[in-house]
């Protein structure tokens, strides 16, 4: 166990400017309903405006939405 959040600090360590992109991006996401990709995309995240994120309450659907975003973001700064 010791050793696996070794390897998780390390990585957060190493990737802390993709941490701090994914916050931004979240933070967007809360305040507008969607977000921007390449060539002025919009990907729509309706269940993230609606919630607050990150408590105990949010839901599972929030969480997901934000990671999907997250991740389409993050291959290639583009969606599909």
């Amino acid at each position: 166990m010791k050793q696996a959040v070794q390897i998780e600090k390390a990585f957060h360590s190493l990737y802390a400017a993709s941490d701090k992109f994914n916050q931004k991006n979240k933070v967007f996401m809360e305040e507008h309903g969607y977000v921007n990709c390449a060539f002025g995309l919009q990907l729509r995240t309706p269940i993230v405006a609606q919630c607050v994120l990150d408590n105990s309450k949010t839901p599972y659907e929030a969480q997901a939405e934000v990671r999907s975003a997250t991740m389409r973001l993050l291959n290639h700064g583009e969606c599909y």
